[in-house]
């Protein structure tokens, strides 16, 4: 067997092709945690009052927590939330009620 070199790729990491390709996975992965977030019926964007096991109570706008491409092997990379800079997972959840967003002001 003989090696060829030709045909092997070289990459590098300081072209913005590959810094694109990194902003499409995160954008493409927001949408699709978003879409599951409003498929099981949590309204994200909006302020609520969400309970939590253990008698919890956050209220503030629901958003997706930020996005790691590392993920510690400890920690699992499910769907997580953050109301109040505090992060939760939806099976925490005992309720999450929709506070009205106050009308704006004329």
């Amino acid at each position: 067997m003989s090696a060829d070199t030709t045909n092997q790729v070289e990459f590098t990491f300081t072209q913005a092709t590959e810094v694109a390709g990194y902003d499409r996975w995160k954008q493409e992965r927001a949408a699709a945690l978003e879409k599951l977030a409003r498929s099981i019926g949590l309204p994200l964007g909006h302020r609520v009052e969400v309970w939590l096991r253990g008698n919890i109570r956050l209220t503030g706008r629901l958003s997706l927590r930020e996005e790691q491409l590392f993920v510690r092997p400890e920690r699992d990379p499910r769907l997580e939330l953050v109301v109040d800079n505090v992060p939760f997972t939806p099976g925490e959840i005992e309720s999450c009620v929709r506070l009205d967003d106050p009308a704006p002001s004329p």
